[in-house]
């Protein structure tokens, strides 16, 4: 258990250590090429000798980026707006042929309104396009049947426990029942 907890403080402590070589290496970005092939030497060599606590094939690769981003960081400028517009329209490119000069002009900004900044979470660009009604003859339009005027006669209904009625027969109530029967 000891032995367990010691050799995750040595392999924490090799991490902090790594970490703290490529910060380092970042911070003195500035210098020459032989400055900067130096301290990747420097780093590669402390990957092969297991000093930094990463497996040897990792810790080349972030040595390596590091040599990389020191080396960018010196000849990097930020793009113009020529250079951003010209990737934008090359963006289209990718689009079908009927849509690409749609998204020219969205690119460029004719007839575009523009909503929003990036701080807010972006900028919105919207453009009405009008298309016209495709030019077909109308469907035939289908009449309903007509409703009926009346409604239909319904039967008549006899009334239960009593003899049919007719509906043109006066309508006489049933004499009371006599004081023996059960009904």
């Amino acid at each position: 258990m000891k032995s367990a907890r010691t050799h995750l403080r040595i392999a924490s402590l090799g991490l902090c250590a790594a970490g703290a070589l490529l910060a380092a290496s970042a911070v003195s970005a500035a210098g020459s090429e032989a400055d900067r092939q130096a301290q990747y030497l420097k780093d590669r060599a402390a990957c092969e000798r297991g000093h930094t606590g990463q497996d040897l094939a990792t810790c080349l690769r972030e040595a390596g980026a590091v040599r990389d981003e020191r080396r960018g960081v010196q000849g990097r400028q930020a793009p113009g707006d020529d250079t951003l517009r010209a990737n934008a329209l090359r963006r289209c490119e990718r689009l079908p042929a009927d849509q690409q000069a749609d998204c020219r002009a969205l690119t460029m900004g004719n007839g575009v309104q523009t909503r929003g900044d990036v701080p807010a979470g972006g900028v919105y660009r919207e453009r009405t396009i009008q298309v016209p009604a495709p030019q077909q003859a109308p469907a035939p339009y289908e009449v309903p049947a007509p409703a009926p005027s009346r409604m239909p006669a319904m039967p008549p209904v006899p009334a239960p426990n009593s003899a049919p009625v007719s509906p043109m027969a006066p309508i006489t109530p049933a004499p009371p029942p006599s004081p023996g029967m059960v009904r």
